[in-house]
């Protein structure tokens, strides 16, 4: 009989426990602040200017191409071709070919086309070269009006942060690393567009932990860390590379006393911290390549925290 009650007051402790997680997660979601239109607005224009530098290295990087054809080729299709023509005309009109001979030029037949003159090879890659150059002209005009819209949403964001408290210090200097990003890409350096755009995440964390219940603050301290990586490993400074790298750990502690998961989304945290150690890890071999895929596999695992996060 005991154990019975035992058995029961057991699973009811069980079950209370359960209501008790359920409820406190429900009331943290529900005092979950909302975070400004402008200010995530900033955040993902500025993930666009990355995105889009990004592409327009990879793009520079990439070997022209051309499909070349052979001129012996093109000499035999043009001579079975003219073989083919004459074997139809020839067939059947041998009793009348004499008869018409004196006044075949007189016909009017019209004359055949000559087709145009193959481009040679470095005609064609030069076209390409010229493709290539217009398209990233055309990518670097996209990326300054992302960039206006960046001032745009800031400007009208500035007024909230500062109605929430925001230091002026902190602010004055997110307003520094905005401008210098302005003037980076206007100049079209890549590399210092990536760095200003990275610092600038690291600065809008502080507006995001403004606002209860969100995590966003620490996740952007955790991607600055992992792009930060990437481009000191970019520019073959794999010590400075290692030294940036120790600083994730505070911020991942701060990220996991904060963060609200269910127990079964657990496994999401446990895999960026994985992914973390991983890209700290591929900087020992000093592959710039290798380093960039650990950082994509981090900033994936990143997003994923943010979908169970909400």
């Amino acid at each position: 009989m005991k154990r019975k009650v035992l058995i029961v007051c057991l699973i009811s402790l069980f079950l209370l426990s359960s209501c008790t997680k359920k409820e406190e997660s429900t009331e943290m979601k529900e005092n979950k602040e909302k975070i400004p239109e402008e200010l995530t607005q900033v955040q993902e224009n500025n993930a666009k200017i990355i995105e889009e530098i990004e592409k327009i290295m990879e793009e520079e990087e990439e070997p022209i191409f051309v499909e070349e054809k052979e001129e012996k080729d093109k000499k035999e299709e043009e001579d079975s071709e003219k073989e083919q023509d004459s074997q139809e005309q020839g067939s059947g009109t041998g009793g009348q070919s004499a008869g018409q001979s004196g006044g075949s030029q007189d016909s009017g037949n019209p004359q055949s086309v000559m087709p145009p003159e193959e481009k040679t090879y470095e005609e064609k890659k030069e076209e390409e070269k010229i493709k290539r150059y217009e398209k990233i002209e055309k990518n670097w005009m996209d990326l300054s009006k992302t960039i206006e819209k960046i001032h745009t949403s800031w400007s009208k964001y500035k007024v909230k942060a500062m109605e929430k408290g925001i230091n002026t210090d902190t602010l004055s200097q997110t307003e520094n690393y905005l401008n210098n990003l302005t003037i980076a890409v206007g100049k079209k350096e890549k590399i210092n567009s990536l760095k200003q755009s990275d610092k600038l995440i690291f600065s809008l964390g502080n507006y995001f932990d403004l606002y209860k219940g969100n995590i966003e603050g620490d996740l952007n301290r955790i991607t600055y860390i992992a792009r930060e990586i990437y481009l000191y490993a970019l520019e073959e400074d794999f010590e400075k590379a290692k030294q940036i790298s120790k600083e994730y750990e505070s911020y991942f502690s701060m990220l996991r006393q904060k963060i609200n998961i269910e127990k079964k989304d657990e496994k999401h945290l446990y895999t960026l911290e994985i992914s973390l150690k991983d890209l700290i890890n591929s900087l020992n071999y000093k592959d710039v390549n290798l380093v960039k895929i650990k950082r994509d596999v981090v900033l994936d695992n990143i997003e994923k925290i943010k979908e169970v996060a909400n």
